[in-house]
């Protein structure tokens, strides 16, 4: 059990680096999180600005936030198909 294990773990650690060469996954986060390159985002999640602070930016801008897919599903694919690639 524990060598099929240890199998197991060197097989992930090949397909991660093959995720992060091929670079197709990083492209997907990277465009998934791009709202939070902008400096006002950055002091946002770095917690330089009160929750009151941001409240009254998005009442002063009339914020109007619409939906948008965070393609959850696509990345568990991407990842689904690289994983089985590498199982054949």
């Amino acid at each position: 059990a524990h060598v099929g294990g240890m199998d197991l773990c060197a097989r992930s650690f090949l397909t991660a680096a093959k995720l992060i060469e091929e670079g197709e996954y990083d492209a997907i986060l990277t465009d998934r999180y791009a709202g939070w390159k902008t400096p006002e985002a950055q002091a946002m999640f770095n917690g330089k600005l009160s929750l009151e602070e941001i409240a009254a930016k998005a009442e002063k801008d009339a914020i109007q936030p619409q939906p948008r897919s965070g393609r959850q599903e696509k990345i568990e694919n991407l990842l689904a198909r690289k994983i089985y690639r590498d199982l054949q």
